[in-house]
């Protein structure tokens, strides 16, 4: 506007109406010009945003493998690793042998498959993985409660078959839904307030999805 004025000051009056007449088309156009810049980058913008690429869902993790402990030693094996160490008798085996139980968010110990019935399909492996290995015990003939491991120890090759015949309790690890004496056996990993819980301490709800074996102690 300024500049348009100061052209006028300094313009013949002669030629004054044919220059205010041009001024005036050369200023409009200079102010459309400027008013169109900003929508143009704006436009611009807003086309760079909507062709931004959707950031790809996050793969599932893989379901793990099932898992039973072996005849010979204790350990926990999968289904393929009892074909190669057992070959034509690993079906016989399989069916044997205990399968692996993990603690799930109710303190209770549950097979595979019990864990997907607990926490459903989109949510089970994400549990069961990071979920403690329950330290599975039963009540002998002797009145006693053992572990598999001390079973093994006891019975030597025929313990899965003592195993099957002997009363599963709750895990030793197990706190969900036992009365206050059981819960007191377990002190190192329950504490009882107005009904059994898990004892708070760092590192006790830590995985053990690496670990393959099981502790030879019971309520120590």
């Amino acid at each position: 506007k300024t500049l348009c004025l100061a052209i006028l000051w300094h313009t013949p009056g002669t030629r004054l109406f044919g220059v205010l007449h041009s001024l005036n088309m050369a200023c409009s156009a200079f102010k459309a010009m400027m008013l169109s810049i900003p929508m143009a980058s704006l436009a611009f913008l807003l086309a760079g945003c909507s062709h931004s690429p959707t950031p790809s869902p996050t793969p599932a993790p893989a379901p793990p493998s099932e898992r039973h402990y072996a005849r010979e030693d204790g350990q926990l094996k999968t289904q393929a690793q009892f074909q190669q160490a057992y070959g034509s008798r690993s079906t016989t085996e399989w069916g044997a042998t205990p399968e692996e139980k993990r603690i799930a968010q109710d303190v209770k110990a549950y097979s595979m498959k019990e864990f997907q019935q607990y926490y459903g399909a989109a949510a089970w492996v994400r549990n069961w993985n990071v979920a403690r290995i329950a330290t599975q015990m039963h009540t002998a003939k002797d009145g006693q409660n053992y572990t598999i491991k001390e079973f093994l120890d006891y019975y030597k090759n025929t313990w899965p078959e003592q195993w099957k015949s002997t009363i599963e309790i709750p895990c030793r690890e197990c706190c969900g839904g036992i009365n206050h004496a059981d819960c007191d056996l377990r002190f190192k990993f329950c504490t009882w307030k107005t009904s059994c819980v898990m004892r708070a301490v760092e590192g006790r709800q830590a995985s053990s999805s690496t670990s393959t074996t099981t502790s030879a102690s019971t309520f120590d």
